[in-house]
């Protein structure tokens, strides 16, 4: 036959029973030899009660049943085998303590159980039921999730032009440079308007959360705006926001725009729909918020109620074993505290500086990246300042040489200020022309130094380097490309007062030069030429 009897078999063999066939024509029937029939009948067999006598009978549902609780017994055997001990640490763990299984396994390790089980394990043994009392309720998450319907298989794109997650650079997915966070809304579950803004930092996993009136988008930035305005460094500790595809967070263009100065203040990054995991770090925050925060319903009457309500509630969490430690994480945390250093009394520079020679190049090397300090200290030995963003350059007596930002992760190529090479542009004005800096100016002040002779552009490099040590290499080209398009000779009085105002901000007027035509016409005598033409043909 090659295969176990199906229900529909039982059923033909229970009723070909029921018409007084003999055995062996119901094995033909079956195309089963006749002992395979005698051995489900036998499987199935049980006493009916007619009233006056009992009788041996076939039940085909009997038989099915009993086949299936056999086939239950294939397979590996359960890894937590008899250990009873495990068993119940596990269950009081997640049921009693709210552990979640990783944390459970976790603890469990730390005592002399025999089973040792991994992950994934332990959630197919919740969900098969294995243990007595634990079952996937008992779980944070996975008790909630719904079964996939059929058209939600093809996820939507709600703005093709606003930017994906999938163009996200790879540095930010390693969580390895502090400033890009994960953002969502906790949205009230009573019909309030009321909404909680959480932001979560990818690599410290620090939190924001702010309380606002409903969930405009209007209010999202608005509230995004007051961050920008108080926290110092903005730019630095917001590099990237990762959010899903909400409305209220769609005004991309207002939501980047800085309140402060010209320019974006940070990247968006939107998720597809239907994919919270790809900003799951927020929705482990948002899901521990309205476990251990918001849970029992809140009943204050004021907001000092709820800000006394919130903070008692940290610290009676803080009084909770670490899962990790058996210790709380508040005696965790004074450990810590304890073995930090005192932050001195005064305003102190947080930098360390080290030592480095240059190579043939005046290339730097710290760790694994390398920082462009110019060819004209090749060779020599410079102080190097390491800062959480940038990167200073000095020589022993203390001459500044170059202001680098730090690099992090794996970027690849030698980190450079076009500052850096303008002296040695102003030595050998010759080199510009296959300078590695070219790429930097902009197109029409690159245009103008292509057509100086050596002697102009020998000035014009030496320019630069006066006013863009004083308001930056970015401020002073810029500069110098607006004073070009004026039409004006770049002078030096008019070109540090321009970088002045678009180093603070300011954008500069795009008004064309004045036409000064009508004085030639003023200027002209009766026979159609100058006063200038005349004078110079006198003097001929």
């Amino acid at each position: 036959m090659g295969h176990y009897m199906t229900k529909e078999e039982r059923i033909i063999l229970q009723t070909l029973l029921n018409e007084k066939k003999p055995v062996s024509y119901i094995a033909r029937k079956l195309g089963c030899c006749r002992q395979t029939g005698y051995n489900e009948i036998r499987r199935g067999q049980y006493l009916h009660n007619y009233g006056y006598y009992d009788k041996l009978r076939y039940s085909a549902d009997k038989g099915q049943q009993i086949h299936d609780y056999n086939q239950t017994a294939k397979g590996r055997p359960l890894k937590i085998g008899s250990d009873h001990a495990f068993a119940a640490f596990i269950e009081h763990k997640i049921i009693v303590d709210r552990y979640s299984p990783a944390a459970a396994l976790a603890a469990a390790r730390k005592y002399p159980f025999a089973t040792r089980i991994c992950v994934s394990t332990l959630y197919s043994y919740i969900d098969k039921q294995v243990f007595y009392k634990l079952g996937n309720r008992h779980l944070w998450e996975k008790w909630k999730k719904r079964p996939k319907k059929a058209e939600d298989k093809e996820q939507r794109v709600v703005h093709p032009k606003l930017p994906s997650i999938e163009v996200r650079p790879a540095h930010i997915d390693r969580r390895e440079e502090y400033g890009h966070w994960e953002m969502d809304l906790v949205v009230s579950g009573q019909n309030g308007r009321s909404v909680l803004l959480t932001l979560t930092e990818r690599l410290s996993r620090q939190e924001i959360i702010v309380k606002l009136p409903d969930r405009r988008a209007e209010t999202i930035r608005r509230a995004i705006d007051r961050m920008e305005r108080k926290t110092p460094g903005f730019r630095q500790k917001f590099r990237s926001i990762t959010t899903d595809n909400g409305s209220e967070f769609m005004e991309y263009d207002k939501l980047v725009k800085s309140c402060r100065s010209k320019g974006s203040r940070f990247d968006i990054y939107y998720c597809h729909s239907y994919s919270a995991w790809e900003k799951g770090s927020v929705e482990n925050a948002v899901g521990f918020l309205r476990r251990n925060l918001m849970v029992p319903l809140l009943n204050v009457e004021s907001y000092a109620q709820l800000s006394k309500h919130l903070l008692s509630r940290c610290d009676e969490l803080g009084n909770d074993k670490h899962y990790r430690a058996d210790e709380s994480v508040n005696d965790l945390f004074e450990e810590d505290r304890a073995g930090m250093r005192p932050l001195p009394r005064v305003r102190f520079d947080a930098v360390d500086w080290q030592e480095r020679r240059a190579d043939k190049e005046g290339v730097i090397q710290v760790g694994s990246y390398r920082y462009l300090a110019g060819p004209a200290w090749r060779s020599w030995p410079l102080l190097v300042g390491l800062r959480a963003f940038d990167v200073e350059i000095r020589t022993r007596d203390g001459r500044k040489v170059a202001s680098l930002p730090r690099a992090y992760g794996e970027q690849a190529g030698t980190v450079r200020s076009p500052s850096s090479l303008l002296p040695a542009l102003a030595r050998k004005p010759r080199a510009w022309g296959e300078s590695p800096v070219r790429g930097d100016f902009p197109e029409g002040l690159r245009t103008l130094i292509d057509a100086q002779d050596s002697a102009r552009r020998k000035a014009t490099f030496r320019l630069l380097e006066r006013v863009g040590a004083a308001c930056g290499f970015d401020a002073a080209c810029k500069a110098a490309e607006h004073i070009i398009g004026q039409g004006r000779p770049i002078d030096e009085a008019a070109l540090s007062i321009m970088a002045r105002r678009i180093a603070s901000g300011e954008a500069p007027a795009d008004v064309p030069a004045p036409d000064l035509s009508v004085y030639d016409d003023f200027m002209k005598t009766g026979d159609g030429d100058t006063l200038k033409e005349r004078e110079g043909g006198k003097d001929r």
